[in-house]
């Protein structure tokens, strides 16, 4: 949305009546949209083509790798100070890999480790 709205804004300087004119009514069904909450659906799929979202999947991934891995050595680590079970350090693993995708990815966390085979989930779900 942003960025679709940076180019409308980038052309305005520059623009004829009829593009003032379709800027003002784009606005206006924004507007309009938004009072409704109707977040998903803020535009028409025609207004966004050609607008080309940066790619961030390969940054959350290398992302939550990282938070991760922090996680599970302070979780072991913590295991170790309290003196518990070393069979206790892949339930502490397995957690930190839970939370990180929570963290990183949000909403969509259980769909990324359905899809990556974790938690003994698959990307195809049986009908």
């Amino acid at each position: 949305m942003s960025i679709l709205l940076e180019r409308l804004e980038e052309r305005a300087g520059e623009a004829s009546d009829r593009d003032v004119k379709e800027l003002g009514e784009t606005l206006l069904k924004l507007s309009e949209r938004l009072a409704e909450r109707r977040y998903r659906v803020l535009l028409d799929v025609d207004q966004l083509e050609g607008v080309s979202l940066p790619e961030r999947e390969p940054l959350r991934l290398a992302l939550g790798a990282v938070l991760a891995l922090l996680m599970s050595g302070a979780s072991i680590a913590f295991l170790q100070l309290l003196g518990l079970s070393d069979g206790l350090e892949p339930v502490a693993i397995a957690t930190s890999v839970v939370v990180s995708a929570v963290i990183v990815f949000r909403g969509k966390a259980m769909n990324k480790l359905e899809s990556l085979g974790i938690l003994g989930g698959s990307s195809e779900r049986s009908r």
